[in-house]
C-alpha cells in the first residue's frame, strides 16, 4: 500500500475521544510539534495537528472531527521551504456510511481532482500565486446562517494561511465547493505582529502564536477551540485521538 494512502487510513480510524494536553513547537525552535484542540463548551469539535519540519518543506497531517454530526476530515499537506502548497489531500467521511469525498491539489501541476461516490472532477487552476482554501467541513448547527452547510476552519488550515501570506503574499483561495478560485491580498487573510497575529478564513478567526495556531472561533457554532498544553515532540502523532502516540509513523 502507498505510505501516504496507508497514513490517511491509519489517521481516520482514530476516534478523537479523548481533550489532550500537547501543544506545537514553535517554527525554528524545534523540528516539528504537536497539538490537540477541544472547545471549552463541549461544542462537539475536536481537532489534532501535527508537523514535522525538513531542510526543505514543512509537512502537516490533520484530523478534525465533528462528532454530533459524525464527520471527520483528515489533511495531509506539504508546503515548501517558502512556506507555499507543494501539495495536499483531504478526506471528508461520514460516520456510520461509506461515502466519501477526497480531494487532491497539485500545485505544480495547477490541478485539483474531487472525487465522491458517483463524481470525479478535475478542475485546472492558476499557478500565479500561493493556494490556499476554503474550509472543506461544513456544520448544519442551527447558529450557521440558514442551517445548510456553515464552514469551519480547521487548525491545519490556518497554518497553511499562516505560511502562504508570509512576507505579504498575495494567496489564491480556492473554493473546493464551487470549483472557483479567488486571488486575496494577504492582509485579508492574515494580520501580522512578527510570528503571531491572525488568520481570517470566512467568518472564523484563528489566533496565530510563534506561527502556530493557538486559538480558533468558528462563528457558526459559535465556539472556540483552544490548543491545550505543551508535549514534546518525540510523543509523535499525539495519536491524533487520545493523545497516545503510534510508535514509528514518522520514521524514515
Amino acid at each position: 500500500m502507498d505510505p501516504r494512502a496507508a497514513l490517511l487510513a491509519l489517521l481516520s480510524a482514530m476516534p478523537l475521544t479523548q481533550t489532550c494536553a500537547l501543544s506545537a513547537a514553535p517554527l525554528g525552535r524545534a523540528a516539528g510539534g504537536h497539538s490537540c484542540f477541544s472547545a471549552a463548551n463541549a461544542g462537539g469539535v475536536r481537532s489534532a495537528l501535527s508537523r514535522r519540519d525538513a531542510s526543505d518543506s514543512e509537512h502537516l497531517y490533520g484530523v478534525t472531527e465533528l462528532s454530533r454530526e459524525g464527520l471527520r476530515l483528515v489533511e495531509d499537506v506539504t508546503l515548501d521551504a517558502s512556506g507555499a502548497l507543494k501539495s495536499a489531500e483531504a478526506v471528508l467521511t461520514g460516520a456510520g456510511d461509506t461515502s466519501e469525498k477526497r480531494v487532491l491539489i497539485d500545485p505544480e501541476h495547477g490541478t485539483v481532482d474531487v472525487t465522491t461516490a458517483g463524481l470525479h472532477v478535475r478542475w485546472q487552476v492558476p499557478r500565479d500565486y500561493p493556494w490556499v482554501w476554503a474550509p472543506l467541513l461544513t456544520t448544519n448547527a442551527p447558529s450557521s446562517a440558514d442551517g445548510s452547510g456553515a464552514p469551519l476552519t480547521t487548525p491545519l488550515d490556518a497554518r497553511v494561511v499562516w505560511r502562504a501570506s508570509a512576507g505579504g503574499r498575495t494567496v489564491r483561495l480556492l473554493d473546493l465547493g464551487t470549483l472557483k478560485s479567488y486571488t486575496l491580498a494577504a492582509d485579508q487573510v492574515a494580520t501580522r505582529d512578527a510570528d503571531s497575529g491572525t488568520v481570517v478564513l470566512g467568518s472564523d478567526a484563528s489566533e496565530i502564536e510563534h506561527g502556530m495556531p493557538k486559538s480558533l472561533h468558528l462563528a457558526a457554532m459559535n465556539i472556540d477551540l483552544v490548543n491545550s498544553g505543551l508535549a514534546e515532540p518525540s510523543s509523535a502523532l499525539l495519536a491524533v485521538a487520545g493523545c497516545t502516540a503510534p510508535r514509528g509513523l514518522f520514521a524514515q
